[in-house]
């Protein structure tokens, strides 16, 4: 059986057997997860698209995100996502979201706020 032995008697610790300096400063660097704990419960998680309505026909889970950029119809999966176009005006003024059903196109925030 092993007797623990204290960080200042390096001659009968592990890390000395190897040759290895051992951590002085690992107590001190210790930092508590409860500091955290407030910045994680205040971030808003964002809804997920099954759960809004389609503003112009009313249905739920009809909305899928719009990706813009020539896909690649092999991979692409066109039931998940719309496809955008090539063009991007880059200003905000593109609409990220798209219903299935009537063809609505929108954006995301717009819905949020709701």
């Amino acid at each position: 059986m092993q007797t623990l032995v204290g960080p200042r008697d390096k001659s009968k610790s592990h890390i000395a057997t190897l040759g290895l300096q051992p951590p002085r400063l690992f107590l001190h660097a210790f930092v508590s997860p409860l500091i955290y704990l407030v910045l994680m419960t205040t971030k808003r998680r964002r809804r997920s698209i099954r759960l809004f309505v389609c503003p112009e026909c009313e249905q739920i889970g009809t909305l899928r995100k719009i990706l813009y950029g020539m896909p690649d119809p092999e991979v692409f999966d066109f039931e998940k996502y719309a496809v955008g176009g090539c063009c991007v005006n880059g200003e905000g003024t593109d609409p990220d979201l798209q219903c299935r059903d009537c063809g609505w196109s929108g954006f995301r925030e717009a819905l949020e706020e709701k």
